[in-house]
């Protein structure tokens, strides 16, 4: 029975290897690589197609840095010998250095009003003064005067000047005469921070004047006669101002001035004849020397 059962298994081998060969080659050409129908049912990757191990790139090597260390610095060993005191230890802190102090604010300008008060002097020519002198003999002409005015000063460099001044005397021509007048004037003050002060000043004024031509009609044999004329002029002069004190002040200042006649009876007569050429005008000019003193506020 062994013999028997020996036989069978060797014939059957004998057929079965060719069997195994023939399917493994049949199964190849009807299931070239890739097929969708050779994939088994526990993946979608096929064995072909699997990497191998050895064909994937070795890792990085890690590479260790060795970590910085901060180097300390020595202790501070202080040795003292004995039945000696301690040593004094002083530490200095570095500080920063103070602030400057801070500059001091300069004052500002403040606007300043002021009251001026003056004595004037009129400057008259002497031509032909000799034809009016007076009973005695002597040249009389001459005229002076006082005066006051409102000054209100907004900026160093400038102030503005509302003044009112009064005359009395004999004029040009002899007779005697009394003025008011009332002036506007700008001043321009060239260097303010100084205690002696360089000013220009100009502007404009009216005139009333109230004559008694006494003189100059009685050369022709008339009798004294009495005229009121009015004016209208232009001024300007230079002067200088004195801070004797922070409000106070003293000034003196020479003014020259042209003015021509405004009331009606210039259209028809004239104030002025020039004895030598017989030249009539209602126009005339002169000049002022001034003297005040000016209180601030």
């Amino acid at each position: 029975m062994k013999t028997r059962l020996t036989a069978f298994s060797v014939v059957l081998a004998t057929f079965a290897v060719p069997v195994v060969a023939s399917s493994s080659a049949y199964a190849q050409e009807e299931c070239p690589p890739g097929s969708w129908f050779c994939e088994d049912e526990g993946g979608d990757v096929d064995v072909d197609d699997e990497v191998d191990p050895a064909d994937e790139p070795a890792p990085p090597e890690r590479v260790d840095v060795p970590k910085k260390r901060t180097r300390r610095p020595p202790p501070i060993v202080v040795y003292q010998p004995e039945g000696e005191p301690p040593p004094t230890v002083v530490v200095v802190k570095d500080r920063e250095p103070p602030e400057p102090p801070p500059k001091p604010k300069r004052p500002r300008w403040k606007s300043e009003w002021g009251l001026n008060l003056r004595l004037e002097g009129v400057m008259i020519g002497d031509k032909n003064k000799h034809q009016y002198e007076n009973s005695d003999g002597v040249d009389d002409r001459g005229m002076a005067g006082l005066g006051l005015g409102l000054r209100y000063r907004p900026k160093p460099h400038f102030a503005f000047e509302v003044g009112l001044d009064f005359f009395g005397g004999r004029d040009y021509q002899g007779d005697e005469r009394e003025e008011s007048a009332l002036t506007f004037n700008g001043l321009v003050f060239f260097n303010p921070k100084d205690k002696l002060q360089f000013y220009a000043l100009g502007g404009f004024g009216f005139t009333g004047a109230h004559v008694t031509l006494d003189r100059s009609v009685a050369l022709n044999g008339a009798e004294p006669e009495e005229r009121d004329y009015s004016y209208f002029g232009l001024q300007a002069g230079l002067g200088l101002e004195w801070r004797v004190g922070r409000k106070t002040a003293l000034n003196f200042d020479v003014i020259g001035f042209v003015r021509g006649r405004t009331d009606d009876a210039a259209q028809y007569e004239y104030e002025y004849t020039d004895p030598d050429t017989g030249r009539q005008t209602n126009s005339s000019g002169g000049g002022l020397a001034r003297l005040g003193l000016t209180f601030y506020w």
